[in-house]
């Protein structure tokens, strides 16, 4: 039995191919799944595959620090793979390098991603930025919150400088005190000064 010559053009071009897909399968691919639970910046994801079962990860978001996303077990999206191992911006520990890779899963990042299921929100158009969370919408000036505006499906509070405005269905209250039922101190008849709220 004789053995079969290839041309060397052929050889190359199949070994190149191949050399191409490993690199490929070692960057890994990015994959679709949805949100198990939530801990601070990480979620724990399942993978969505009709032909593959994957072990559950924990993977960091995708999303930047002053933005931070009421992400919530069920949200869907998909996990894209990264060139480097990336515990050294993650603060999971390490610096990153190209050495390969232990396994195609391990350098994954969750982004969300969009749903055409989704309810449009009362006023949201094409124009406007709408911002949401599951039970409220909090801004804040800094981490340390010496201003805010805190917003919820009941009230509005504002906070800045060490006074706070709330704004409810009972009404309007300054500092603790009704805005809109206040009365004044010391008030004389022809006076230029009411005296202080009451």
């Amino acid at each position: 039995m004789s053995a079969q010559k290839q041309p060397l053009t052929k050889s190359l071009s199949a070994f190149a191919y191949r050399k191409a897909l490993d690199e490929v399968t070692k960057r890994g691919t990015a994959l679709p799944g949805h949100v198990l639970s939530v801990d601070g910046p990480f979620v724990t994801v399942n993978f969505d595959l009709e032909d593959a079962t994957l072990p559950q990860l924990t993977l960091p978001l995708a999303w930047p620090e002053y933005d931070r996303l009421p992400i919530q077990p069920g949200n869907k999206g998909f996990a894209f793979p990264i060139g480097a191992y990336l515990g050294g911006i993650t603060g999971q520990g390490g610096v990153a390098n190209l050495a390969p890779l232990q396994g195609n899963l391990a350098s994954l990042v969750w982004f969300p991603i969009s749903n055409k299921g989704w309810d449009v929100p009362p006023g949201a158009d094409a124009d406007t930025r709408v911002v949401y969370g599951k039970t409220a919408v909090l801004l804040l000036d800094s981490i340390a919150g010496n201003s805010s505006i805190k917003l919820t499906s009941s009230a509005i509070t504002l906070t800045c400088g060490g006074h706070t405005i709330v704004i409810d269905s009972a009404g309007v209250y300054i500092d603790g005190r009704v805005f809109l039922a206040h009365e004044h101190s010391n008030v004389q008849t022809g006076g230029s000064n009411s005296g202080g709220v009451v």
